[in-house]
């Protein structure tokens, strides 16, 4: 037998006691069945309440993930986790056909730092704002930390702007 595999005792018991904490937690956050990423599934549930929407009923369809209760628009979810506050992921953010708004939940250590809500009809002037150089100014952004952080000092230039910022931490 191959000596690294000699005694996997140790690491298969940590994966189990994985498994049954995500089992709770899948459990808590009402998707006991999902062999999707938890972040994913916490993200969704997360900006459903925060943005009192409804989860679509499809849980594998394209485009959006959530539909907001006063004003019927599709939101697009999805979640960008970084090891410290030294990033090494990005995001670009593409709006599927159909969707109006995409709610970008960040993490920074596993700690939840903000929900942010972006329009899709006032992206290029939320680029302009951010000094972005990239294409496609009106249908993509592409997000770092500096963004992050320029939403976070300037919140209500980009709240003019449809920008929602749920916490900013």
């Amino acid at each position: 037998m191959n000596p690294e595999f000699a005694d996997v005792t140790p690491i298969m018991d940590a994966f189990q006691d994985y498994v049954k904490a995500r089992q709770r937690f899948l459990e808590t956050i009402q998707t006991p069945t999902s062999c999707r990423d938890p972040l994913a599934e916490f993200s969704e549930r997360l900006a459903a309440q925060a943005l009192d929407a409804s989860i679509a009923s499809s849980r594998v369809q394209k485009g959006y993930d959530l539909i907001r209760r006063s004003t019927g628009r599709k939101v697009q979810v999805k979640y960008l986790c970084n090891p410290s506050e030294r990033w090494i992921n990005e995001h670009h953010i593409r709006f599927p056909e159909g969707v109006e708004e995409y709610a970008l939940v960040v993490f920074e250590r596993l700690h939840l730092r903000a929900i942010l809500v972006f329009p899709r009809e006032n992206l290029e002037a939320i680029n302009a704002l951010l000094k972005k150089r990239h294409g496609r100014q009106a249908t993509e952004l592409q997000f770092t930390r500096r963004n992050f952080q320029m939403i976070c000092m300037a919140q209500d230039k980009f709240k003019a702007l449809g920008v929602e910022i749920l916490l900013c931490a």
